[in-house]
Order: structure tokens, then sequence, then C-alpha cells
């Protein structure tokens, strides 16, 4: 009887590893001015997810040193304060911890731009 629960403590932790890295997901992050903005892109490639980069390469041309620390990571979206997530992409710009803005879903480029702007713009 001991054996069996000795074979199963290493099946089980194996199982808990696998779980850790199905949860991550990759996001784009950089930081204009005193913000941090984190792009959370849809499951699946699409056009809301096209609109939202299509914005990140018009603003990079306009700000070239805002996109400088631009860098995909992987993170855990449980572990997370964060406001809800809507089908589609979900921009979420913060300051000091706080969560000061969130676009999701399908936007206008131009709401996109818009919003990241202002962040660009603050001193």
């Amino acid at each position: 009887m001991k054996s069996k629960r000795f074979m199963l403590i290493p099946a089980f932790v194996l199982l808990m590893a696998c779980q850790n890295d199905s949860t991550l997901t990759e996001v784009i992050t950089f930081k204009p001015s005193d913000y941090d903005v984190m792009f959370i892109p849809n499951d699946t490639s699409d056009e809301a997810d096209k609109i939202y980069m299509d914005a990140f390469i018009e603003l990079k041309a306009k700000y070239p040193t805002e996109f400088n620390e631009a860098k995909k990571v992987n993170i855990n979206l449980m572990n997370m304060d964060f406001i809800e997530r809507k089908n589609g992409p979900s921009l979420l710009i913060s300051k000091n911890g706080t969560t000061i803005a969130q676009l999701s879903g399908k936007k206008a480029k131009k709401e996109i731009i818009e919003q990241l702007e202002f962040t660009f713009r603050e001193e």
C-alpha cells in the first residue's frame, strides 16, 4: 500500500508542473513615461489583435523611445489583480501598480492610439 502512495506523489508533482505551464500567457509589455502597459492578445490570432498591433506600429514610428523596452513575457494572469478579460485582446495601462485604463475586445485603432498617446505625453 505504501509503495502505491509513493508512486502517486511523482505523478501528482508532474501533473502540477504541467498545469502551471498551461496557465502562462504570452503578453507584450512596455513602459512609456511612468506607466506600465501590457497587451494581452487574443488566444487565437484574429482581426482585433491586428488592429492593436497596427496601432503599436504607428505609435512606434511617432514615439520610438517609448517602445525601447518593449518585450514579450510569459505571465500567469491568475496571479494578477486584473479587471476582467472579455473576449478578444486586452490593453492594460497602470501607474504605480494601479490600473488606470483598460481596453478590451475589438476597438478602433484611433481609440487605441488616443489612449496610448495620453501616456506618452505625460511627464
